[in-house]
């Protein structure tokens, strides 16, 4: 009988893998004559069985399915293991196992063990139900290939920008005043402390602070000026100059007047009736009596206010008609109101 054509190349086909393994050649001579002779009765089959692609044995069979002819070549097999079957082609088959293999992964304080025939470390992440945020970390590249024993390690990387708010103390302006008592203090309008921002940048691994940083620092809020009045023998026009004697009074004047004055205060950006700036100093009268220009030393009889040097510059209802000789300008309302309506010396100066 003659063998055709195509099984005689077959034959040499698997006789040459066969050389490239470790059977001897006695096992290659029986196998491949008994797989001859099964060729020719037909009652036989040829099996190749694979073990992570290396091979494991060859070997004729009768049997039909893998998982019997694995169990007559006595190889063991895993539920977790994976067996690949390419069924029979003129009598011969290829069995390919692949071994599961144990891999490890921590994450979030546990440490699980899976089991995998292959696979990289992003489908163990998926095996394990992990999402990775923004900034966590993973001991190996998602893409690479694991192997038995493999720990892959899931570091929880959280960012935390904290801002702490410091205050910055506000300054205070003090202004020395005939209107109070010495030493004594009132409060012109309050200070407001500022802020400064100090913003930090907090880097905690699986909860541990592992680094922190001030990354800016940024004044938030201004700090608003305290202004107060302070008591004290000055007068109110801090630019006076005008000679004095023991008693407090102008050594060189032309005459003194005891009359009446009262007080006011105006904003900013307007003028006097003689077109002079409204400043402490700058005086309202009637022009009939001071003529625009006049200048004058202004206290009280005893002393314990003092307005200091003046100018008519301005004028009001009140003074043309006689109510009062002089309404003394103030720079701000609350001083204004304090002085109030007074009996001073009038002291008219060259």
């Amino acid at each position: 009988m003659v063998l055709p054509t195509s099984r005689l190349r077959r034959l040499l086909h698997w006789t040459r893998l066969l050389l490239t393994s470790r059977l001897t050649h006695l096992t290659l001579f029986l196998i491949g004559w008994m797989w001859l002779i099964g060729t020719i009765v037909g009652s036989v089959r040829y099996v190749y069985i694979y073990e992570d692609r290396q091979v494991l044995t060859a070997a004729v069979t009768r049997e039909e399915t893998p998982e019997a002819m694995l169990r007559e070549q006595g190889i063991e097999v895993r539920p977790e293991d994976e067996i690949q079957f390419s069924g029979f082609d003129s009598a011969m088959c290829e069995i390919r196992i692949t071994r599961a293999f144990t891999v490890h992964l921590r994450a979030d304080g546990v440490i699980r063990t899976f089991t995998m025939t292959s696979g990289t470390v992003r489908d163990l992440l998926e095996m394990g139900n992990i999402t990775l945020r923004s900034h966590d970390t993973v001991s190996m590249h998602l893409s690479q290939e694991l192997s038995e024993g493999d720990i892959v390690d899931v570091s929880r990387v959280d960012i935390v920008e904290e801002v702490e708010e410091q205050p910055i103390p506000y300054e205070v302006d003090i202004r020395y005043t005939s209107l109070l008592k010495d030493g004594r203090q009132r409060v012109l309008s309050a200070g407001t402390e500022g802020v400064l921002s100090i913003y930090t940048r907090d880097i905690y691994v699986d909860g541990k602070l592992v680094e922190s940083n001030q990354t800016e620092e940024r004044v938030t809020r201004q700090p608003v000026t305290e202004y107060r009045l302070e008591g004290a023998k000055v007068p109110t026009n801090a630019n006076t100059s005008v000679p004095l004697d023991e008693n407090g009074n102008p050594i060189d004047y032309l005459y003194k007047i005891d009359g009446v004055a009262t007080a006011y205060n105006v904003r900013p950006g307007r003028s006097t009736a003689s077109g002079r700036d409204l400043i402490v100093g700058h005086i309202a009268v009637d022009p009939a009596e001071f003529p625009y220009g006049t200048r004058m030393y202004i206290k009280t009889p005893s002393g314990s206010f003092i307005y200091g040097e003046a100018i008519a510059a301005d004028t009001g209802v009140a003074m043309v008609e006689g109510h009062v000789d002089v309404d003394l300008l103030f720079e701000t309302y609350l001083e204004a109101t304090m002085f109030g309506r007074r009996n001073v010396e009038i002291y008219v100066l060259e």
